[in-house]
């Protein structure tokens, strides 16, 4: 066990010095072949086919792990956190339709859960529509 560990040092640390030693230059190209060697390999790898048999299964654990359905109360548009900006104090949602839109920030006590398809909220869609809007400025992208 001890020689393996002896060899294994022995192995990786000339790595590890030259790595640490490389420029910049010597990084971007090897984030350039990096990529070169995705695409190639996206080009190559068709579209996954799934089987019956795979869509069953899949359908299966959706149901498991997806969240109850609820009535969307509005569109997530970022969070909201400390001077520090260590800790997230409230997420930001567009509620409303064209002309009632507005935009308000909910606790992030009241997030019960966070899936793919959204946030999960333990606030009623009432709720939601009679909280105040808040003036978001929102960082040009």
């Amino acid at each position: 066990m001890l020689l393996k560990i002896v060899y294994l040092l022995i192995c990786r640390i000339p790595g590890l010095i030259v790595v640490l030693a490389r420029g910049d230059r010597a990084a971007a190209a090897e984030v350039l072949v990096l990529r070169h060697q995705n695409a190639v390999l996206r080009r190559h790898a068709g579209r996954m086919r799934y089987e019956p048999a795979d869509r069953a299964w899949f359908s299966a654990l959706a149901a498991r792990t997806s969240m109850p359905p609820t009535a969307p109360s509005g569109k997530s548009r970022g969070l909201s956190s400390t001077l520090a900006g260590h800790h997230v104090t409230h997420v930001l949602l567009q509620e409303g339709h064209l002309w009632g839109r507005k935009e308000v920030a909910i606790p992030i006590t009241a997030v019960t859960a966070v899936g793919v398809d959204g946030v999960q909220l333990s606030t009623t869609k009432q709720q939601v529509q009679d909280l105040p809007p808040v003036d978001i400025d929102h960082p040009s992208g």
